[in-house]
Order: structure tokens, then C-alpha cells, then sequence
């Protein structure tokens, strides 16, 4: 059975990735893992059992289920829906969780490592080329 400090840690952490996903539009789940971590860094894990990071995930994305329908209702989601980004997206998801899933289970963590630090710097790199082709032609 879960403990009361462990709801109530669950609970604030939920709260304030909420304030950030409300704040700026992203970020409830780094923000709630981050308030995770607090809490296994203080010793609740010992002393009130306080559940994996699996667990954490899961009870984040509860939490984001309960929000998204309210934000995605307030920022008009009819009138700034574009089609083409949604049919590059969810294509994309159906191909690459599993594929995720599948090099998380059999690839080491340091090939992982340096395989999205290397495409992070390309996408970075290829966004700063753009940037500077547009104000070279302007």
C-alpha cells in the first residue's frame, strides 16, 4: 500500500508539472520527474516507499491526461490545428516507439548516449544553416 508522503509527493509533483505545462506549454514531464527526484534524493524511497522511476512515469502521464484536454480546449485547437504537421507526427510514433523501446531493451546505454548526442547536434546544426541562409538572402 502507498504511504501519505508518497501521495502527497505525487501530488505536488503533478501540481507544479501542471504550473509549468500551463506556464509555457511544455515541460510537465520534465518538471514532474524533477520534483521526482527530489523526493528519491531526500530518502523517501527508504523510509516511505516510494515507487520506481516505471511508476513515475506512469502516474506522470495520468497527470498529463487530466490537463491536456483542458489547455488543448483553451488555446483553440480547431482553429490552429495544421493537418500536415499531424500527418508527419503521428506516422513517425507508430515507427519510432517501438523502435525506442527496441534499442532501449538490447543497445548500451553509452551507444544511446552518443547516438542522440550526435543527431541533437545535427538537427542543431542543420536549424543554425537555415537561420543563416535566411539572413544571408535577406
Amino acid at each position: 500500500m502507498v504511504s501519505l508522503p508518497v501521495i502527497g509527493h505525487f501530488a505536488a509533483a503533478a501540481f507544479f508539472g501542471n504550473v509549468a505545462f500551463s506556464a509555457m506549454g511544455f515541460g510537465m514531464g520534465i518538471c514532474f520527474l524533477f520534483v521526482y527526484q527530489i523526493g528519491a534524493i531526500a530518502g523517501l524511497t527508504d523510509c516511505c516507499g516510494l515507487p520506481g522511476l516505471k511508476y513515475a512515469v506512469f502516474i506522470q502521464t495520468i497527470a498529463a491526461l487530466v490537463v491536456q484536454p483542458f489547455v488543448l480546449a483553451r488555446v483553440g485547437l480547431k482553429k490552429n490545428l495544421r493537418l500536415e504537421m499531424l500527418l508527419t507526427f503521428i506516422p513517425m510514433q507508430f515507427i519510432g516507439t517501438p523502435l525506442g523501446q527496441f534499442l532501449q531493451d538490447y543497445t548500451p546505454s553509452e551507444i544511446l548516449k552518443i547516438i542522440v548526442g550526435v543527431v541533437t547536434l545535427g538537427v542543431a546544426f542543420w536549424q543554425i544553416f537555415n537561420i543563416w541562409q535566411i539572413l544571408r538572402a535577406a
